[in-house]
C-alpha cells in the first residue's frame, strides 16, 4: 500500500490496519511454554532371575523418550540379596527376592523390577 493511499483512509481503518499488523507481529513472537512431563519409567521384563554372583545392567524406558538422559536414583529393597549401581547394574549377592527401583530425581515417577536369586 503506498503512503498516499494509506493517509487517505479514514482514521478508523488506519487504526484497524495498525492493530492487525501489530497482532500478526506479536503472534510470531509468542514463546511456546509447553513443557513435557515424565509419564512413566518402565523396566522390561518385570521379573529378572539371576544366578548368585552374576550381574546384568537394567535398561529403563522413559515415556516420553525425551527424558532418556535424566538423572535417576537406583535402589534395592534388600541389598543383602541384590545390589544396584548408580548406572543400573544389578549384582546377585545371595538367594532371595528383592525389588530394584529407579526414581526420577526431579519427580515422584518410578519404575521397578523384581529380582529373584534361586
Amino acid at each position: 500500500m503506498n503512503v498516499k493511499k494509506y493517509h487517505s483512509l479514514p482514521s478508523v481503518k488506519r487504526t484497524a490496519i495498525i492493530i492487525a499488523l501489530f497482532s500478526i507481529l506479536l503472534t510470531g513472537c509468542v514463546k511456546d511454554t509447553t513443557q513435557a512431563v515424565l509419564q512413566t519409567i518402565a523396566i522390561k521384563p518385570d521379573t529378572v532371575t539371576l544366578e548368585m554372583g552374576s550381574s546384568m545392567t537394567l535398561s529403563p524406558t522413559f515415556t516420553p523418550a525425551v527424558f532418556s538422559a535424566i538423572a535417576v536414583d537406583w535402589a534395592s529393597t534388600d541389598a543383602s540379596v541384590v545390589t544396584v549401581s548408580s548406572g543400573g547394574t544389578i549384582l546377585a549377592v545371595k538367594s532371595g527376592t528383592a525389588w530394584v527401583t529407579i526414581k526420577d530425581k526431579n519427580s515422584a515417577t518410578t519404575g521397578k523390577v523384581m529380582v529373584v536369586i534361586p
